[in-house]
């Protein structure tokens, strides 16, 4: 019943909007005195959404039928705020009946007796030995022993081992061959030809002796020496002693100087060695020199 009186509602609101509408439209015009002028037909216009102000011309009405809104009528070239022309809400309507439920199906059936069981099958053949499991952990350590045991008896005596190989002992005698020192330049020099036969990686231990034979009018000869390696990185180890004196040789006075060279050096590339004398004071004297080398193979340099 409720439902009816609402539906009239809007029935009725429609008729009178369009009655509205109906004598805007035709509405008679009232002119002034004097010479008539026609005036321009007004019309209802519709269209989705709102209306622009370039639709219509004043005095026209505009339907949107999107929203359900009604402008007008156009003044001033301007739409007027817009009336709803949908009613209002109806009430909820009562709610419907629910339908019955149906009748659950039976979801039981009935079991059969238990058969009797069957004879035993026959023994199946024996599986294959599957694989061995992974090592346990190691246990704690047990706790100690009491008391101490008594020691042991000696064990036998073990054989003497065999010799260690022998020790280098390989030496060199060498005679270095005749050369002069004679130069009037302070601290000239003159060098033997070199000697020795040192292999690389090795170490050795050395004498040398160098003696020289000058004029018997010698009475002094400031001499100076330097014992040289061919290799760069293998540099002698070395101190010499000197001496100067008259000594008589082979039937005749002359006198005598003498160098005595004991040493070491470690080898890094093959080596010869070779001996330079020098005369401090350039005096110009011949000395004629000569000499002897002894150079062993060694272990080692402590």
């Amino acid at each position: 019943m409720a439902k009816t009186k609402a539906s009239s509602k809007v029935k009725i609101s429609k008729i009178i909007i369009t009655a509205i509408l109906i004598t805007a439209i035709n509405s008679t015009s009232v002119y002034a005195a004097g010479r008539a002028v026609p005036l321009p037909t007004n019309t209802v216009l519709s269209g989705k959404g709102v209306p622009s102000s370039a639709i219509g011309i004043d005095g026209d009405f505009y339907i949107d039928t999107k929203s359900l809104n009604i402008y007008g009528p156009k003044v001033k070239n301007k739409w007027p705020l817009p009336i709803s022309l949908k009613g209002p809400a109806g009430p909820i309507g009562p709610a419907g009946v629910d339908g019955k439920n149906g009748v659950s199906g039976s979801t039981t059936a009935s079991v059969g007796a238990t058969g009797p069981a069957g004879p035993a099958g026959p023994a199946g053949p024996a599986g294959a030995t599957g694989p061995a499991g992974p090592a346990g952990a190691t246990g704690p350590q047990g706790p100690a022993g009491s008391g101490g045991g008594s020691t042991g008896p000696a064990g036998p005596k073990g054989e003497t081992g065999t010799a260690g190989a022998v020790g280098p002992s390989n030496v060199q005698s060498l005679t270095i061959g005749n050369w002069t020192l004679a130069t009037n330049t302070p601290s000239g020099v003159s060098e033997s030809n070199a000697f020795g036969t040192l292999e690389a990686g090795k170490k050795y231990f050395y004498t040398i002796i160098v003696k020289g034979l000058g004029s018997s009018s010698l009475t002094r000869f400031r001499a100076g020496l330097e014992l040289k390696s061919s290799d760069n990185a293998s540099v002698p180890d070395y101190e010499y002693s000197y001496a100067f004196a008259a000594t008589h040789a082979a039937g005749a006075n002359n006198t005598r100087l003498s160098f005595v060279i004991t040493g070491t050096i470690s080898v890094t590339n093959n080596a010869q060695l070779s001996v330079a004398i020098s005369d401090g004071e350039g005096s110009g004297n011949s000395i004629a020199l000569s000499g002897k080398a002894f150079i062993q193979l060694v272990g080692a340099i402590n």
